[in-house]
């Protein structure tokens, strides 16, 4: 399952989107993973696998390494 954001561009009156994050079920549980710099997915070893997804999520919303989001 890919987390995706999409912004609207305004002026072009398109929309833009960019994956964020991956989650994957394997073995029973979730893993997180992040696109690289060769636009390829990477596991996120910083972050466990886990049953419950949305403590994934959160992980993923929280970003403590910075990670998924850059501000």
């Amino acid at each position: 399952m890919t987390l995706r954001e999409e912004r609207p561009d305004y002026d072009l009156r398109i929309w833009y989107s960019q994956d964020i994050a991956q989650f994957r079920y394997e073995q029973g549980k979730w893993t997180v993973w992040s696109m690289n710099r060769d636009n390829e997915w990477s596991k996120v070893v910083s972050i466990q696998p886990e049953s419950d997804f949305e403590r994934q999520l959160e992980l993923v919303e929280l970003d403590q390494e910075g990670v998924f989001w850059v501000s």
